[in-house]
């Protein structure tokens, strides 16, 4: 948001917030489920262009999934992007695992890429993402960046199979994502927690079982958790809690890195291939200062 403008527009939001709450709610919701605009660019040149592009109808969107081909008998991982994001997005990650044999899709979640709709939320992208997955097939792993890993551990949660799991700067609490976008907006806590309660009646799901409290209620698989020191869109400290909740999770931490540029860092990607191929993966952290993963 433009500086010169960004003061009025929360001064006129705090306003409305204060004098018509209800209206203020709904202006809320209807600002945090709408993407925003970047999340409808798409990658112009691939390391790796995909061998298909496929169309998903489901839930009334028109998903578009794109397919890396392998050996019959190649392991499977489906990446999921997060918010404003797209799944070309992972190009780097795509192109090396493909490299190492193994077959790769990605998709666009509703109003993002190329996909349709114009509106989205954690509890629609936990949805296609398992839609995308009975697609595709039986999963070696999912990989998710941001929203698409906090999507991830839903979907797993409620019966999405993967043998892997790995989350890159991922959301913790969707509660804690409603309280950042206030503050920056300037909306009252009080619209907040109505701007929360109208999303929970809208998608029949709490925030509390979206979190990752309760995800790691089931949460039986391998997991990598990465995540930047410096990430200014979701705070390290939601790494940890992946980390520490989740019974056979390890944590590697990146430093200079933030939200987006860990998506193409070579030591990141070295370090998920490692992961995957892995046989004796098991519950352990990594700090930023292991040799072995300095950055």
């Amino acid at each position: 948001m433009n500086a010169a403008l960004a003061l009025p527009i929360k001064t006129s939001l705090s306003l409305l917030s204060h004098l018509v709450p209800g209206l203020g709610a709904r202006l809320a919701e209807e600002l945090f489920l709408r993407p925003m605009r970047r999340s409808r660019k798409l990658v112009p040149v691939l390391a790796r262009r995909p061998d298909a592009v496929e169309y998903l109808e489901t839930a009334g969107q028109r998903i578009v999934l794109y397919r890396w081909t392998a050996a019959a008998d190649a392991p499977r991982v489906v990446l999921a992007h997060g918010w404003a994001g797209w799944g070309l997005q992972f190009d780097a990650i795509i192109a090396a695992l493909v490299g190492q044999g193994y077959e790769v899709a990605t998709f666009d979640q509703p109003g993002h890429g190329a996909s349709t709709g114009d509106h989205s939320s954690l509890p629609e992208f936990a949805r296609i993402l398992k839609a995308v997955a009975e697609r595709v097939g039986p999963l070696h792993a999912v990989i998710g960046h941001s929203l698409g890993g906090s999507a991830a551990a839903v979907a797993l949660r409620e019966g999405l199979e993967a043998e892997r799991l790995v989350l890159i700067g991922a959301m913790a609490e969707p509660v804690d994502a409603t309280r950042r976008f206030a503050r920056m907006l300037g909306f009252t806590e009080r619209v907040r927690r109505m701007m929360q309660a109208r999303i929970e009646r809208r998608e029949a799901m709490s925030f509390a079982f979206a979190g990752v409290s309760s995800t790691a209620e089931r949460a039986t698989r391998p997991t990598l958790v990465v995540h930047d020191l410096g990430d200014k869109d979701v705070p390290w400290s939601d790494a940890e809690r992946y980390a520490l909740l989740y019974p056979d999770a390890r944590l590697l931490s990146t430093s200079g890195l933030g939200h987006f540029r860990i998506l193409k860092s070579p030591l990141v990607i070295a370090a998920v291939l490692r992961f995957l191929d892995d046989k004796s993966v098991g519950a352990r952290v990594i700090g930023s200062r292991d040799p072995a993963l300095q950055f």
